[in-house]
């Protein structure tokens, strides 16, 4: 038997089978195409189970798109240590810490809206009572006033290039204070050579409102209405008016170097416990004198810290 088609022609019923056939299949494939392209833009995470409530973002970067920002060596061997000592060290679950590195395209490149929008995403999914750490190797500078952390296609020729190319730190600040988190910490490495010096020599030191700007305060969360923070610290890798250095030995930061030995328990007190006192305690000790013997130079962490003194 044959019936008429939308030309006029007769098909057989086969024919119409596999016409219908092949329709279902072509609607099929079409559907899955953009279940996907849904899942892989817009779904959240799976549920939360019990130590998932903790997020990070970890940025490092060597090198950058604009020639006149000098590249750094090791900037993102320090963040691959770091999402390492979260991931196996720390109770974080691997896919909830960002990891942002300059050897990376795409999503994972140390990109001004890549890393803003995992910000703002870890702001509206994390649940109360949340821990979240701020970790970024690379450069930092201060501007007419502003301070920003340089991203990979950061152009440093003026303040309204910056703003549209790099981090403003009051902006990094402000979302992560509204975060639903009880724990907020905050590593900051972004004081080395500086950034626009013609050989690459020359230091960049860190300046007061760079430092003052990166400090987030527990009673600030009030002027926001967000339930009470345990504790905000934020842990600098030198003192103002200081300058970090790279250990080309161990291919890291001094500072990350440290940081890792100590939070995999070398930061212990006489009790067992890593606390934020004994970790600045540690790393100001470590990395001093490492500094100091290795580079002929003064280097020394220091954490500025709101809320209690806890395991780390």
């Amino acid at each position: 038997m044959k019936s008429r088609n939308t030309s006029g022609t007769f098909i057989s019923r086969k024919e119409g089978l596999s016409l219908l056939f092949h329709l279902l299949i072509g609607t099929a494939a079409l559907l899955l195409i953009f279940i996907t392209t849904v899942s892989h833009t817009d779904a959240l995470p799976p549920p939360l189970t019990d130590g998932d409530n903790k997020y990070a973002v970890v940025v490092g970067i060597n090198s950058y798109q604009n020639r006149d920002v000098n590249p750094l060596n090791y900037a993102v061997n320090d963040a691959a240590a770091m999402r390492e000592l979260l991931v196996s060290g720390m109770g974080f679950s691997s896919n909830r810490v960002f990891l942002f590195t300059s050897d990376k395209k795409g999503e994972a490149e140390p990109r001004l809206s890549n890393i803003t929008f995992a910000l703002g995403r870890i702001k509206d999914i994390m649940e109360a009572g949340g821990t979240f750490v701020f970790f970024f190797s690379g450069h930092g500078i201060t501007m007419d006033g502003e301070s920003y952390l340089l991203t990979s296609e950061a152009d440093p020729r003026s303040r309204e290039t910056l703003d549209v190319s790099s981090l403003k730190v009051n902006k990094v600040r402000e979302i992560i204070g509204k975060m639903k988190a009880d724990k907020i910490l905050l590593i900051i490495d972004a004081c080395r050579t500086d950034p626009g010096s013609s050989k690459g020599g020359e230091r960049n030191y860190m300046s007061n409102s760079f430092a003052k700007d990166l400090i987030i305060k527990a009673g600030d969360r009030q002027k926001e209405n967000l339930p009470p923070v345990k504790v905000t610290a934020t842990l600098f890798s030198c003192n103002p008016g200081a300058s970090s250095y790279e250990w080309q030995d161990k291919e890291n930061g001094f500072f990350t170097h440290y940081l890792v030995k100590g939070l995999r328990g070398e930061a212990a007190d006489s009790n067992g416990s890593i606390t934020l006192s004994s970790l600045e305690s540690y790393l100001s000790r470590q990395v001093h004198e490492s500094v100091k013997m290795w580079r002929g130079q003064d280097q020394t962490p220091w954490i500025e810290r709101s809320g209690s003194n806890i395991d780390l």
